[in-house]
């Protein structure tokens, strides 16, 4: 009897000083210890009088834990469920381990009981002796190897519930609560993991991409520093053209031919003044500024869209990036005279957003279009192909369309990427 009352209080004081400190309390025993031990108690002699025929009763002990670790140690019932369901959890994970790694050593010299109690007590003293330092070196070890760990626990817990059904014909409501809590939380814990690994990658990389557009606005607003310079010059040009031109005729001739190519080159500038997403807008000025660079003529045609209840603004940067970036690179390798590339983003009925870049190229057959998504599949020499497969899983995420074909503009081949979400 004493043994029992024992096994239960040094279980009891290793599940509550747990919970103290990952509630971050100082570890304290006042009078709400005492009583809730004397309700644990109760709860366990229940549960072994009745647990065979009123399965619900073993529940009584771990609504006891929940409802100390509500009115002790938190302040909200969500904040007091994830306390006590990392319990759930974790002290059945750590009595196995510690079971199996001393049974051998200590199962013929001692009892069940006296091993279970020194077991729980190696574990209090952990818990109190345990500091923050410790998770952090943990967690980053673990997560090297979170994988193999999750087969492994799982594996064990598993095992647990074969070999107690093996050892008495039947598992016993004791048992399988606690087992099955562990096996549900850590897969629980498991799914949350992976997603908050997903997570922080994809903050990362948005962290990462808007301090590339950071660097895109500085350069686009050196570009027109640059380029207000340059109007500075033409306005002195056209007003100096009268002295050198003295035909009526010829000089509005020239004036005209010369405003329609600054036109044609200052067409970027309109984009500038889009009000559209300001990272869209100067993600596109700084590709077209290196296009021009380049000697190929952009042609676009892009309204203001609001993109964020579509797509995210990381996504279609990424998408446009590739596309643009394959679509100069095509352009750079071409022997033609005129260099063009076609970049549209428009908005059709139903609220459907189009992408469209389109370059000139050479004709291209059907069999040779359809390896353009393949994954590794390049054109473009060794280690290269990424980028348009990037393109489809992420079209697929948000369940739009990809397409790519020949057109004609002016006569002339074009080999289109088109988007639609």
């Amino acid at each position: 009897m004493i043994v029992n009352v024992v096994a239960v209080f040094s279980e009891y004081i290793s599940i509550i000083l747990f919970l103290q400190k990952v509630s971050k309390k100082k570890i304290f025993f006042d009078k709400y210890v005492i009583l809730f031990f004397l309700t644990d108690l109760i709860s366990v002699w229940l549960t072994k009088e009745f647990g065979e025929k009123y399965v619900w009763i073993s529940l009584v002990s771990y609504s006891n834990f929940l409802i100390y670790t509500r009115l002790c140690l938190v302040k909200k019932w969500v904040n007091a469920i994830k306390v006590w369901a990392l319990m759930i959890i974790t002290i059945p994970c750590l009595q196995l381990m510690l079971y199996y790694g001393t049974k051998f050593a200590l199962e013929k010299v001692i009892s069940k009981q006296i091993m279970g109690i020194l077991i729980n007590i190696l574990i209090s003293l952990i818990f109190l002796f345990w500091k923050n330092k410790y998770t952090y070196i943990i967690f980053r070890s673990v997560n090297k190897i979170k994988n193999i760990i999750f087969i492994f626990v799982f594996g064990v817990l598993f095992s647990y519930l074969l070999y107690m059904y093996n050892f008495n014909g039947i598992i016993s409501p004791s048992v399988m609560i606690p087992v099955m809590g562990g096996i549900t939380g850590f897969c629980l814990v498991f799914v949350l993991w992976t997603n908050a690994e997903y997570e922080k990658k994809s903050k990362a990389k948005e962290v990462q991409l808007y301090e590339l557009y950071n660097k895109t606005f500085e350069e686009a607003i050196n570009t027109i520093r640059t380029r207000q310079h340059e109007f500075d010059n033409h306005i002195n040009a056209i007003k100096c053209l009268n002295m050198t031109i003295h035909n009526p005729q010829e000089l509005i001739n020239v004036q005209n031919e010369y405003c329609d190519k600054l036109l044609e080159e200052s067409s970027d500038n309109r984009l500038l003044k889009m009000n559209g997403e300001p990272l869209i807008i100067g993600f596109l000025y700084s590709k077209f500024m290196n296009a021009r660079k380049e000697g190929i003529i952009i042609e676009h045609q892009i309204q203001a869209i609001e993109f964020r209840n579509k797509i995210k603004i990381v996504d279609l940067i990424e998408v446009l990036g590739v596309m643009i970036d394959n679509a100069i690179e095509a352009l750079r390798d071409e022997k033609f005279v005129n260099k063009k590339l076609i970049v549209r983003i428009l908005c059709e009925d139903g609220g459907k957003i189009v992408i469209e870049v389109s370059n000139r190229s050479k004709k291209y057959l059907n069999n040779e279009i359809e390896k353009f998504c393949m994954l590794g599949y390049t054109t473009k020499g060794e280690k290269r192909g990424m980028g348009l497969s990037r393109v489809v899983e992420i079209v697929k995420n948000y369940k739009g369309d990809f397409f790519i074909g020949n057109v004609s503009y002016d006569e002339q081949n074009y080999l289109c990427f088109k988007i639609i979400i």
